[in-house]
């Protein structure tokens, strides 16, 4: 089991379907209910539980880097993955060096930002 994670993260596609009200980019229709169609804290909460305990990847293999709806997160999410896959230990310090000197490179210069991002990962499993 993932780091007291709720059971529905692990067989849900990250998704969550309630209601968000939207502005419309035209002015129109303002009070517009549309769906919501990912759980930003479901994803965070995924990613922190996998930085405490890296172990559990395999109980979420069937959770792809594209079901995660936030760039940086389907970034850790594939650092991750490939960090587990070359045998290589995972943890915060880690997969900051790797997304700061692999492909995602550009993305993640800014190591406050890394540092940021991952924090709040490992935050959202203590609030979960």
């Amino acid at each position: 089991m993932l780091v007291d994670l709720p059971p529905s993260i692990l067989t849900s596609r990250l998704t969550d379907h309630r209601p968000v009200r939207r502005r419309s980019q035209h002015g129109k229709g303002a009070n517009m209910v549309s769906t919501n169609d990912h759980n930003e804290e479901a994803e965070r909460c995924l990613l922190g539980s996998l930085l405490l305990k890296p172990d559990a990847l395999s109980q979420v293999e069937h959770v792809e880097a594209s079901d995660f709806e936030i760039f940086t997160h389907q970034a850790i999410y594939e650092t991750i993955r490939e960090l587990s896959a070359a045998g290589t230990a995972i943890d915060a310090v880690s997969v900051a060096r790797s997304l700061q000197s692999g492909s995602y490179a550009d993305r993640f210069r800014d190591v406050r930002n890394t540092t940021q991002i991952l924090t709040g990962c490992l935050e959202s499993v203590s609030n979960a």
